[in-house]
């Protein structure tokens, strides 16, 4: 209901009472009209049992089932009456009738007792002691057809319906008719309204509603008037914050892909580009090499000459790397001293040359702090078409075992998978 309009809203809080009470009404009436009917028909069904049940005595007492039989068939000519059963005080059924006419359900069943009138010979002389006894020798049983009941039940609830419809219909278009001729104006002021939401700033605004509608129009107007001055001056000042913010994103997105001390790509960058150029590889046939590159010892730089200078050897060898490879190639640290080197359209032979021209620089690296150690690095070599990838877990799982053989060689080597 929030979301609706002022006319329906009107309609609405015109409507729910109509219909409220037109549907306590109804239900009222029907509910009412029902019980009745649920008396009616539960009286007629305990009046024909009981006044079946002394008529009934005599051939109950004598055994004589033609008797009961043409009561029970005589009974079924009363009104909604589907069967009869009469039976004797051990529960012996002595005549039964149905009624075909009817369906088995739905039915309600009435029972009497029959009882059996025994008169004393004292009765006849008004004796005060003497009185007439009775014993219980057999019941009837009484089905009640609810039929016709459902029936009437039905068209009852179909009138009353309808007579709701009819009442709901009556207030509707009245309803409707005070919502229009209250909601003009207001609809009107809400189009304007909505129209400077949109940017609109020269929309007029109608005054000639009057009284409070008046000074609401009058509100609107100067609002109108004030938001296209500071609009003005916002568009002058969004084209400053937009530069800004195209700057301060641009860098975000170089932190998010650069390693923060070499500054090279990071492996979630390698990773894209890794598999970017495999999709382009295996779709186009296109070559495709890497090389994944392991400083040699890097352990025993930290623990002979610190932390700081084994971060120096990092810095100093992706500074090579960067200088050293194609415009084409990318480079970019893996993890800890492993660093990878991406080389599009370049097949397996052509990136173990360059492999080797990098491993020969990189032996350049001296670390000199109260000793001296140089530096060499381990590379392994696979190349796409050659290898046979099929996916990047597969290219790095090929490179890493490449680079693997290259330790178990002696180090300062490269090995290509194909060799392995």
């Amino acid at each position: 209901m929030t979301r609706w309009g002022i006319r329906r809203r009107i309609l609405f809080l015109a409507l729910a009472p109509s219909f409220s009470i037109a549907a306590l009404l109804t239900l009222y009436f029907v509910l009412t009209r029902f019980d009745a009917l649920e008396e009616s028909l539960d009286n007629r069904g305990a009046s024909i049992a009981r006044q079946l049940a002394p008529a009934s005595e005599y051939g109950v007492f004598s055994g004589n089932g033609e008797i009961l039989h043409g009561i029970a068939v005589s009974t079924l000519r009363e009104p909604d009456v589907r069967s009869v059963e009469i039976s004797d005080n051990a529960g012996n059924r002595l005549a039964e009738a149905e009624n075909p006419n009817f369906p088995p359900q739905p039915v309600s069943f009435f029972e009497a007792s029959i009882e059996r009138s025994q008169t004393r010979l004292d009765d006849f002389f008004g004796s005060e002691k003497n009185h007439g006894v009775r014993k219980t020798i057999g019941k009837v049983k009484v089905g009640m057809s609810r039929v016709s009941l459902v029936h009437k039940k039905e068209s009852l609830l179909f009138d009353a319906l309808l007579i709701g419809v009819f009442v709901l219909f009556g207030a509707a278009i009245l309803a409707s008719s005070i919502s229009k001729g209250f909601t003009h104006s207001i609809l009107r002021l809400a189009d304007t309204v909505e129209k400077l939401g949109k940017g609109e700033l020269d929309t007029a605004v109608a005054v000639d509603s009057g009284g409070e509608l008046e000074v609401l129009e009058k509100g609107v107007s100067a609002m109108a008037s004030r938001l296209k001055s500071m609009v003005d001056q916002l568009e002058s000042y969004s084209h400053g914050l937009e530069n800004e913010v195209k700057r301060r994103t641009e860098e975000l997105e170089l932190l998010s892909v650069t390693d923060e001390l070499t500054g090279l790509f990071n492996r979630r960058y390698l990773n894209r580009i890794m598999q970017e150029e495999l999709s382009r590889c295996l779709r186009y046939g296109t070559n495709l090499s890497v090389c994944l590159l392991d400083v040699d010892h890097f352990k025993r730089i930290n623990d002979y000459f610190g932390h700081q200078v084994g971060d120096d050897v990092l810095v100093s060898l992706a500074n090579l790397l960067e200088s050293s490879i194609r415009d084409t190639d990318i480079v970019g640290r893996f993890g800890g001293e492993e660093f990878v080197l991406i080389m599009p359209n370049t097949g397996l032979e052509e990136a173990l040359l360059v492999a080797d021209k990098i491993r020969m620089l990189v032996q350049k690296i001296i670390v000199l702090d109260g000793g001296a150690l140089p530096v060499t690095v381990s590379i392994g070599v696979v190349g796409c078409v050659e290898s046979q990838i099929k996916s990047l877990n597969e290219f790095i799982s090929k490179a890493d075992r490449a680079l693997y053989s290259a330790k178990d060689l002696g180090r300062n080597r490269v090995v290509a998978a194909t060799l392995m």
